[in-house]
């Protein structure tokens, strides 16, 4: 049977379309399996990977389930982790699909995986010993499930772009006779985060909200994510909205609200190349006022700067005094003929020297005053100045003991008593010798403040790590705060040079 030419055309044109539209249909499936597949998560890619996570959260338990080879890296803040995947130091990030759909609004160069590892329980952490605090949270719970306000505080704060304000609380009096104390780490976008300078996030609108129901005005404390069961333990908080995950081993410790939220852990990665974002074609000088203009004029985040500044000064003045007033004793201590007071000064001084400030700290903050209701800034000059005077009192110890004892001598021979010889010859001297040193122990006590955030104070250090968990800028905010460090640091310096010129009779001669 022959086929006719015109027919044979239009079989060959159908099948040539055919052929094209196979093609077309392979190459949409082959992209969209590659946009499909690219960011899947295969727990086999993540083999011998280093894993960044939050200290104090239960991912590592996480890692070790699904990923038992990876090796998870503490970090903080999450500033700190998100610019350790983008700077290749770790290979991926795991936290909260909530956490992680609100950070990645600010890095289009980081993509999320899926689906989810697996699924997190959050529930307000209580003290085991105040049942009826969290009988009465429970109940709270149930009444705004019921009458709405839960699922429109869900809608509000997690599906909107930018951070929402804060309503007005019905029934919430910032005057009220009695406080709650409420800790969280205050940097989690969408639960609890930094706004104009002020705390702000659902777990706040939460706590404020239970605040009101039992009659009471919110005191919030900001401190370190894995701070805060230890804060509940000792006393310090209440309780804690703070995305704490349910499990059998913190129920050990504290008791848990029924849950207030429910989320999927997932893991965060670096785009691949080939789909990275466009290289940033801005000048330095652009780049330069762009962060400055994101990381310290959006939302007053100045504010933030000044008044840590305020506190690392505060800090650093009282607990130099108090640290000059027990250097003196102890250099009294180690220097008398009578063994006791001379074996008790040298405990000290190798004591306080030997224990690392960062666990002093903690353990006046969290153990001496487990159960009383200090303010952090007190603990902090306390514990600056138990460490600090120990060095000042062998800095006066030395310095008096290198004093020509012939001068001395020669001054009882002219009729001066004991004090009064030490206090014409020794002395003076002593202060002389004593005061470069003496200088730079305080440049130090400055400098290691930045340490206070472990208990819960909000330093300059801190700031900068507030505004860092707010913008994802790990370089600027870092700059800028180092270099106010260093201008402080500076000043001071120039202080105690002023002073050393006008106790230094020989610097006096050379300027006249």
């Amino acid at each position: 049977m022959s086929i006719s030419k015109p027919y044979f055309v239009k079989i060959s044109m159908m099948i040539f379309l055919l052929c094209v539209l196979s093609i077309c249909l392979a190459s949409v499936r082959s992209v969209y399996a590659s946009e499909d597949t690219e960011h899947v998560y295969n727990p086999a890619d993540f083999a011998h990977k280093n894993i960044a996570l939050l200290t104090g959260t239960i991912y590592d338990k996480t890692i070790e389930t699904y990923m038992p080879t990876a090796t998870p890296v503490y970090f903080n803040t999450m500033g700190d982790y998100i610019e350790a995947l983008r700077t290749g130091k770790v290979d991926a990030i795991i936290d909260d699909e909530a956490v992680m759909k609100k950070f990645l609004l600010h890095c289009p160069d980081l993509v999320m995986l899926k689906p989810l590892i697996a699924t997190s329980t959050y529930g307000v952490a209580i003290a085991k010993d105040n049942p009826k605090l969290l009988q009465s949270f429970n109940d709270f719970l149930t009444q705004i499930k019921t009458d709405g306000t839960y699922d429109d505080m869900i809608k509000r704060w997690s599906d909107t772009a930018e951070p929402p304000p804060m309503p007005a609380i019905d029934g919430y009096d910032d005057n009220a006779k009695d406080t709650l104390v409420m800790g969280t780490s205050g940097d989690i976008e969408v639960f609890t985060y930094m706004s104009n300078s002020e705390i702000t996030g659902f777990d706040l609108e939460l706590s404020k909200r239970f605040a009101a129901y039992m009659g009471m005005k919110l005191q919030v404390n900001v401190m370190d994510f894995g701070a805060l069961i230890p804060a509940i333990v000792s006393g310090k908080i209440d309780f804690s909205a703070a995305m704490i995950t349910i499990t059998d081993e913190r129920k050990n410790v504290v008791d848990f609200s029924n849950p207030y939220y429910t989320g999927g852990q997932a893991l965060c990665v670096r785009r691949d190349e080939a789909t990275a974002p466009l290289a940033d074609q801005r000048t330095f000088f652009q780049k330069v006022a762009s962060s400055f203009n994101q990381n310290i004029l959006v939302e007053n985040r100045w504010k933030l700067i000044v008044n840590g500044l305020g506190v690392t000064l505060l800090i650093s003045f009282f607990a130099f005094v108090w640290a000059t007033l027990l250097g003196l004793l102890v250099c009294f201590l180690t220097m008398s003929k009578n063994k006791i007071l001379n074996i008790l000064g040298r405990i000290y001084t190798v004591l306080f020297r030997g224990i690392p400030i960062v666990v002093l700290l903690m353990m006046i903050y969290y153990i001496v005053f487990a159960k009383v209701n200090v303010n952090p800034i007190l603990v902090a000059i306390i514990g600056f100045g138990l460490n600090t005077g120990a060095y000042i009192g062998e800095i006066l110890r030395s310095s008096i003991a290198s004093v020509d004892k012939g001068q001395i001598e020669a001054a009882r021979s002219m009729g001066f008593g004991k004090v009064g010889a030490f206090f014409t010859v020794t002395f003076p001297q002593a202060i002389r010798a004593a005061l470069p040193l003496y200088k730079s122990e305080f440049v130090s006590l400055v400098k290691s403040t930045a340490v206070v955030g472990y208990i819960a104070i909000v330093d300059l250090t801190k700031a900068g790590d507030i505004i860092r968990s707010r913008t994802y800028d790990a370089f600027f905010p870092l700059i800028f705060i180092a270099v106010i460090y260093l201008l402080a640091t500076g000043g001071l310096v120039w202080l105690f040079d002023q002073i050393n010129a006008l106790t230094d009779k020989r610097s006096r001669r050379i300027r006249q």
